[in-house]
Order: C-alpha cells, then sequence, then structure tokens
C-alpha cells in the first residue's frame, strides 16, 4: 500500500487557516482500527483550535492517521 502525507503546504492552504482559531472537526484512525472523531466548537473569536491543535489532539487520542474536515 502507499503511503501519503497531505500538508497544509501542499493543499495550499492560506496562513491564516493554518493558524486561526476555528470551530473545526476532524476523523482519524488508531493503530487498532477504532474511528476517532472531534468536533471543537467556537462560542467567541478566541476559542477554538488551530490546524497544529487539532493535529496534536487528535495524536493524543490515539489517531495514527487523521484528517481535517
Amino acid at each position: 500500500m502507499e503511503r501519503s502525507c497531505w500538508t497544509a503546504e501542499l493543499e495550499q492552504f492560506q496562513p491564516s487557516f493554518i493558524t486561526q482559531r476555528a470551530a473545526r472537526s476532524a476523523i482519524g484512525l488508531s493503530a487498532e482500527g477504532s474511528l476517532v472523531w472531534v468536533v471543537a466548537g467556537q462560542a467567541q473569536e478566541s476559542t477554538g483550535l488551530t490546524l497544529a491543535e487539532m493535529a496534536a489532539l487528535m495524536q493524543q487520542l490515539g489517531s495514527v492517521q487523521a484528517l481535517n474536515l
């Protein structure tokens, strides 16, 4: 199976999309094959997650593969 890694740079995301705190959702897969779903809301401008924070959270929850939705 060919492996690939998509990054924010490859996706050509705008810098503000990467660094701005926002409501985000992601899906991941653990090493055991379990699905990991995360939805982070945004009640105020200073809340929510950056893209890096979402990635770190997915790793903390056991995801070995993840996709920002």
